[in-house]
């Protein structure tokens, strides 16, 4: 009885105060759960159970019975997360295309957006003319002929599409998943320029701001440095697809990935730059300053301002879950309540599920909630230890607490979300300190303001100083970031982490964080045990075999190479092989024991055979212990000619199973494969 006593007096310290900081947690859990469940839930079991769980809860309460309050809360916001992502799932109506082909497309043009030396074209309302049917969902579209259309245009085109892919290796990033959100049915490219049948109609209110994004688009065409000039459209607009190649790798390698995505930084220093703006204009006049709340005033003018840029910028995910964080704050400041806190991010991350639940899953999503988090946590400490020193006078007092305060805002944030920047990317920017510290104060003082600025002027084509002073401070940046990433040992590369590893340390931060003093070292314990685990030595996949059969690699672990039967074709993939074995360019190589009829190795004393064609299968049917073929070989075949192999996998095997993993050890082979790990949902048509 005492030890109960204990337990629930311990709880109780350990949550107090902190109890609605946990129901985004419990509802992300929820959520996340429902990625992971076999089939798709019923809405109505879902429903069912999220009302009766809340019925429980609230006779809880009313009886003053708050230990099992708590059991039955913790389980009523995790069924309410697997609701809000069933509910979500099924009110979409993606369908993907049937089979790979070319189409005559007939649609309405979405969006326009550019993608490196080209663009990408989103439709909507669209007839395949062969089939002279609807296709109820989206097309995504890469073209290099974008040339004369706008947005709201009625087109036709030819195209080569194909359904979106899945998991290119068991484990690895499902894009069919992230399509199926984004109501993408299709995606392919042109094979010829867009014919106008139809121009667009007198524009709603979405229709005026993808105009004006297309109008600022154009405008920024005048920058002169093709490199500098997409850098430019993703500060501005968040199009990440507009950066040279290069360029976008050494801004990753160098850390400061962060400034090309529209989200806390680009909202908050328009918003703020707005709200300062109207403030120092007001307070300039003493009969206004000294009648009207010129603060709250200026707080409604930056959230408008963060609105409208969202609007402009074609309102992605990280960009609303940043307008609403700052518009919470803005309304923090109008309701004269404390504009950052826990509260605060708890209550931006529920909205957030309720309306786009499968963000959760996304990685924007994590690190961007991480940093803040961890951010918020600091500042609340510090702001109660260092409030004097932050508030002394002087202009070089200040100037020391603002790059204080950028060097460790930045190596918070950096630790925050390495374990999900491993996790996901299996690389890690280990010099992101003294790059944010050259780019963040040149974007912040000098790109973002001449951007403001040169867009307000680009309606009276006086934009070109401000276009030109912005062009010579992304050079500065651009320029920095190649220095920094191409620093011996500027990126850190490591295998993929074990998920329920990464779990454990996202678990301790979130106790470390949101908890008491009681309950805090718990929460140090968990970090400890799961960064341990995740850095532990894994059993990585010998070889992986492509979904179409035509791609082959195998891991020389002695060597710390990965080897493919050809690496001149199908790079999206070898990238993403190579990556999650945490290795670089120079460690993809091409397999040395290939001829005409395919490839042969040896590993763990077993014999590994990838052959081409029929002609040389006798001899491997004969050897090979695991034989693997891009063509079908039917049963009678394998019984007659071919029954050495203990195991065969041919086209029809990749077709069914998708992409393979094998694991050889002691002459015993394991295998994974994506249609295995994955099970029959919305997105797996």
């Amino acid at each position: 009885m005492e030890a109960f006593l204990w337990c629930k007096r311990f709880i109780a310290e350990s949550f107090e105060g902190k109890i609605f900081y946990w129901v985004p947690v419990c509802v992300a859990f929820g959520i996340l759960l429902y990625f992971c469940l076999p089939h798709e839930p019923s809405l109505s079991i879902c429903l069912f159970f999220t009302l009766f769980l809340g019925m429980i809860c609230a006779d809880r309460y009313k009886r003053q019975r708050y230990a099992q309050l708590g059991v039955f809360g913790v389980l009523g916001f995790i069924v309410l997360g697997v609701t809000l992502a069933t509910l979500r799932t099924q009110s979409l109506d993606t369908t993907f295309i049937e089979k790979e082909g070319l189409y005559q497309v007939e649609a309405e043009i979405e969006n326009i957006l550019p993608y490196e030396k080209g663009q990408r074209v989103i439709l909507k309302n669209i007839v395949l003319e062969d089939e002279r049917t609807p296709f109820a969902a989206k097309i995504r579209l890469s073209s290099y002929h974008a040339d004369g259309i706008n947005i709201g245009d009625r087109v036709s085109v030819l195209t080569k599409l194909r359904p979106p892919s899945p998991p290119v290796y068991p484990g690895g990033f499902d894009f069919r998943r992230y399509a199926f959100y984004r109501g993408w049915g299709a995606v392919g490219f042109t094979l010829s320029a867009f014919e106008v049948i139809e121009p667009a109609e007198a524009s709603h209110v979405t229709d005026f701001f993808k105009n004006w994004r297309q109008f600022i688009n154009n405008k920024l065409n005048a920058i002169e440095n093709e490199k500098s000039r997409g850098v430019a459209k993703a500060l501005i607009l968040g199009q990440r697809q507009a950066v040279d190649t290069a360029v976008l790798e050494d801004i990753r390698d160098a850390g400061i990935a962060h400034l090309l995505a529209i989200s806390g930084l680009h909202i908050g220093l328009v918003a703020g730059f707005v709200f300062f703006l109207i403030r120092g204009v007001l307070a300039s006049f003493p009969s206004i300053a000294l009648r009207y709340p010129i603060k709250k005033i200026a707080a409604i003018g930056g959230m408008l301002a963060a609105v409208t840029y969202m609007l402009i910028v074609g309102a992605p995910v990280p960009t609303q879950r940043a307008v609403l964080m700052t518009g919470l704050v803005f309304l923090a400041v109008i309701v004269d309540r404390t504009s950052i806190s826990f509260r605060l991010a708890a209550f931006a991350a529920l909205v957030i599920m309720v309306i786009r639940p499968e963000t959760v899953a996304e990685v924007s999503f994590q690190l961007s909630f991480a940093a803040v988090l961890s951010l918020i946590a600091f500042y609340e400490w510090a702001h109660k230890r260092l409030k004097s020193y932050f508030y002394q006078q002087g202009f070089f007092n200040k100037l020391g607490v603002y790059f204080m305060g950028l060097v460790i805002t930045t190596v918070i944030a950096s630790i925050a979300t390495a374990p999900l920047t491993l996790f996901h990317f299996q690389h890690f920017a280990v010099y992101s300190v003294l790059a944010n510290m050259v780019a963040v104060p040149i974007v912040s003082f000098i790109v973002m303001p001449l951007a403001l600025i040169a867009v307000a002027l680009m309606s009276f084509h006086m934009e070109g100083w401000a276009l030109k002073g912005m062009e010579k401070g992304i050079e500065a940046v651009t320029d920095s970031a190649r220095y920094v990433a191409h620093m011996d040992g500027a990126v850190f590369h490591s295998p993929q982490m074990a998920s329920l590893a990464i779990s454990i340390v996202v678990l301790g931060a979130l106790i470390l964080m949101l908890t008491n003093k009681p309950l805090k070292p718990f929460g140090t314990v968990l970090i400890a045990i799961g960064s341990i685990w995740a850095f532990m030595p894994q059993k990585l996949p010998s070889v992986l075999l492509s979904e179409d059969a035509s791609l082959v690699s195998y891991y020389d672990e002695s060597k710390k190479e990965l080897r493919f039967n050809q690496i001149s074709r199908d790079k999206y993939i070898i990238e993403n092989w190579a990556e999650s074995y945490g290795l670089q360019d120079g460690e993809i190589k091409r397999m040395k024991q290939c001829d005409g009829n395919g490839c042969v190795f040896e590993q763990d004393g077993l014999r590994i055979a990838y052959v081409t064609g029929k002609a040389g299968l006798g001899e491997e049917c004969q050897k090979a212990d695991v034989l693997m073929l891009p063509f079908k070989l039917s049963w009678r075949e394998r019984k007659q000619n071919c029954s050495h192999p203990a195991h065969i996998i041919d086209r029809i095997d990749v077709w069914k199973n998708g992409a393979y993993a094998l694991y050889l050890s002691d002459q015993a082979v394991s295998m994974k494969t994506v249609g295995g790990q994955t099970h029959k949902r919305p997105w797996q048509q």
